[in-house]
């Protein structure tokens, strides 16, 4: 890998190594406050950020921990989703996951993710999906029904399509549900140096305060900046501003994202 420079920023695009991640695996960032049950796919999409429901059967489950115990703990924070197949006929729950960028064809990935049912349903099917509206390519089948613990299952994937969204849905024909909870990719996040001209740059660097981005003359305006941390988890999320507030980040390296409508660019930065 090559050596990070302090101020270089670079076009994603095959030759970096971002790690992609989910914006919301662990179902934490929503509006609910209650344990809501059998919810339509609008319902669900309403209520949850970066998470869709994509399947013909509309009968979604967010259950929130602190409201409804009876179904345990969740694995990471305090919600959970479902995937069920409630009826006889074989018309199962979807749901599509976005990522922080689009996987690339034909490299290789790890992620893991959790679930558990009280019932022992299962298996689930995930897939890569290049939009957040259908299933995709099939790329993992989960090993036989879920347990009334949460089991860690690891998925080795090569993307089959340059996708920005895993999928997910109950597979067998059954009366049945299961938990799902805690989606994130192996590996830490890197970013390389850029083989080309920056086009922006930040400073200061380090930051304790506020953070400086200057655009080159010419170069389309950033309508999102994001903030990662170096295991690729979304910290901040906010349409673009040059001047953004570190003060609320704790010490260490962040990957700095600016989304234009056309491209992405990365960089990183300390906060100290």
């Amino acid at each position: 890998m090559k050596r990070i420079l302090g101020l270089s920023i670079g076009l994603l695009s095959s030759s970096l190594g971002f790690a992609q991640n989910f914006l919301n695996g662990s179902f934490e960032l929503n509006t609910a406050s209650d344990c809501l049950f059998n919810i339509s796919n609008s319902s669900y999409n309403a209520t949850l950020s970066h998470v869709k429901g994509i399947g013909t059967r509309e009968t979604l489950d967010i259950f929130y921990d602190v409201k409804c115990p009876e179904f345990g703990l969740a694995q990471d924070g305090h919600y959970v989703s479902t995937l069920e197949n409630p009826v006889d006929i074989y018309i199962p729950t979807a749901i599509s996951l976005e990522l922080s960028s689009a996987l690339i064809a034909g490299r290789s990935y790890t992620f893991s993710y959790y679930d558990k049912s009280k019932t022992g349903g299962g298996p689930i099917e995930l897939g890569v999906s290049a939009d957040d509206a259908s299933f995709g390519t099939v790329i993992y089948t989960s090993p036989g029904d879920a347990t009334d613990d949460w089991t860690k299952r690891t998925v080795s994937f090569i993307a089959p399509v340059s996708g920005k969204y895993v999928t997910a849905r109950y597979k067998e024909n059954e009366d049945n549900y299961i938990m799902i909870d805690h989606f994130a990719f192996e590996g830490a996040t890197s970013v390389e140096e850029p083989e080309h001209n920056t086009p922006i740059s930040v400073f200061p660097n380090p930051a304790s305060g506020e953070l400086n981005i200057r655009l080159q003359p010419g170069m389309e305006r950033p309508g999102v900046v994001r903030i990662f941390n170096q295991l690729g988890q979304l910290c901040s999320e906010a349409a673009f501003s040059d001047k953004i507030n570190c003060a609320p980040l704790s010490k260490g390296v962040y990957i700095l994202e600016l989304k234009t409508g056309s491209q992405s660019y990365f960089t990183r930065f300390s906060k100290w």
